[in-house]
């Protein structure tokens, strides 16, 4: 009889920890912010069930539409990250409309899609299932009654493991051989600093010394997850990841993952296959990652070969939702899991809505496929130490936190860091690359930092196509040019090299 207290103990503790998860989300309604706490895993007494953190096409199954929308969010035109749940005049909208559920490992031993979840939810205030996100028994709910009915029944479900509100992400930028022959190159000093337009000479990544040992390879996909990719860009056409078992246009979905026409990637902003940038961010970090090098044409990338999954969750305005950004890093690892495709690096140059439990739990299963995670720390100037900013901040070896340095080296003045919490940094500042309608400009932002590292991470792969992520991880981490202005200010001190990391 002794050994069943451990068990009770166990489910005291479980309610206690989500009644603490309930108080934080109420104190985050009630006082206008959107922020979840950060969760650990919790379980119930019953074992996993096998596959529980493995993605899987049914558990992408929609079952009903929503009916409704996330609100845009202007934020700063100084900052691509945007946080809380804002409208146009500043006040902070405290009734979310969509709630992700996790569903206990044992209850999902008598299921095996999002409809037979359904039930589940027959007799709650308010609240129907839309859909899975991917991970066995990831649910999105709409909700019709108030937060606290809603908060008042999840909380008390023995079959729910885990409850927060679907919360809105937004992004936003502002405009401010080894040697390939596109015309643009000279403008991108990030590669190859020589002192233009005032820069200081060896402030960047070292791209031609790395060139001569490698510029890349379509073998390796680098997951955009964004507002979208041009694909049509003509710097960009030859890199685009072509998804070898979709036929284009049918209507179908020829290889049966659950997504239809996913051709070039998906759309989980407006739920189709089109995964075409409407907004202009996405392409700018892809041309970073991946513009085609040395084809006489605008500019080259850190690799000029590669393969550019578009995974758009970012609308027109550069909004969306955490439950569409779950999605799309779910797809991510299950097009490599189940699908033979060499997904390994995601590049995530967006932020907002706090700790969300179902974002930690999709970026974990991209660890355990070995996808890294690069994310960028966000440009409000503070300390990420002390204001944790996500998905940045999640502590997880898969997530690189990447701040941005200026032409001569000096972290941005728009700064975002943290000694402890932000790992690198790299060129952000007045970034020349692709934009839609085949176009270039130059924007500045960590979130123009964000794709110098994955691009070098693809290019390290390249290289070596058996590096894991820690392997990554310590490549990247451990190869930085030591600078001054970061010291105290990143993890190591550093600006990305990535001529030292291939």
């Amino acid at each position: 009889m002794n050994t069943l207290f451990p068990n009770r103990n166990s489910v005291r503790t479980r309610f206690s920890r989500r009644r603490g998860q309930t108080r934080q989300i109420r104190a985050a309604l009630s006082g206008g912010q959107y922020r979840v706490e950060q969760l650990e895993p919790r379980y119930l007494l019953t074992a996993a069930p096998s596959g529980y953190d493995t993605v899987s096409a049914d558990w992408f199954e929609t079952v009903a539409e929503p009916t409704f929308s996330v609100e845009s969010s202007s934020g700063s035109s100084a900052t691509d990250w945007i946080g809380g749940f804002s409208d146009d005049s500043g006040s902070t909208n405290s009734e979310p409309n969509g709630w992700i559920v996790r569903l206990s490992p044992s209850v999902l031993q008598t299921m095996s899609r999002v409809s037979d979840a359904i039930g589940l939810f027959s007799s709650a205030p308010g609240l129907r299932v839309l859909g899975g996100l991917g991970l066995p028994g990831q649910l999105l709910l709409e909700s019709s009654a108030c937060s606290s009915e809603i908060l008042s029944y999840l909380e008390v479900q023995g079959f729910v493991s885990s409850f927060e509100p679907d919360l809105p992400i937004s992004v936003s930028t502002f405009s401010a051989t080894s040697t390939p022959n596109d015309p643009r190159y000279g403008d991108l000093y990030g590669l190859h600093n020589t002192g233009q337009s005032g820069g200081t000479v060896d402030a960047d990544i070292d791209a031609p010394e790395a060139w001569q040992v490698s510029t890349g390879s379509r073998d390796i996909i680098v997951g955009v997850v964004d507002t979208g990719i041009d694909y049509n860009h003509p710097d960009l056409a030859a890199n685009m990841w072509v998804n070898p078992g979709e036929i284009a246009g049918n209507g179908i979905d020829d290889d049966g993952n659950g997504f239809v026409d996913d051709v070039h990637g998906y759309d989980f902003a407006n739920n189709d296959g089109d995964p075409f940038d409407d907004e202009g961010h996405g392409t700018h970090c892809a041309g970073t990652i991946g513009g085609v090098g040395n084809n006489g044409l605008g500019v080259a990338g850190v690799n000029w070969e590669v393969s550019l999954m578009g995974l758009k969750f970012l609308d027109a305005n550069g909004s969306g939702s955490t439950s569409d950004a779950v999605q799309a890093i779910n797809y991510a690892t299950m097009m490599r899991n189940q699908y033979g495709q060499n997904v390994r690096v995601t590049s995530n140059s967006w932020g907002g809505g706090g700790s969300s439990n179902a974002m930690r739990q999709a970026v974990e299963a991209g660890s355990e496929a070995d996808i890294l995670f690069v994310a960028a720390a966000g440009n409000d100037g503070m300390d990420n130490d002390s204001n944790p900013q996500y998905p940045a901040s999640y502590t997880s070896n898969a997530v690189i936190s990447v701040a941005a340095t200026n032409r001569n080296d000096s972290l941005a003045g728009f700064r975002k860091y943290g000694g402890t919490s932000v790992d690198l940094a790299a060129p952000g500042v007045g970034i020349v690359s692709t934009v839609p309608a085949g176009g270039y400009s130059s924007f500045s932002g960590t979130s123009m930092a964000t794709p110098h590292v994955a691009g070098a991470a693809a290019l390290a792969l390249a290289v070596d196509p058996t590096l894991t992520v820690s392997q990554l991880r310590a490549g990247l981490l451990g190869t930085v040019d030591a600078v001054g202005s970061l010291s105290g200010k990143t993890v190591t001190g550093g600006r990305l090299n990535v001529g030292r990391l291939v």
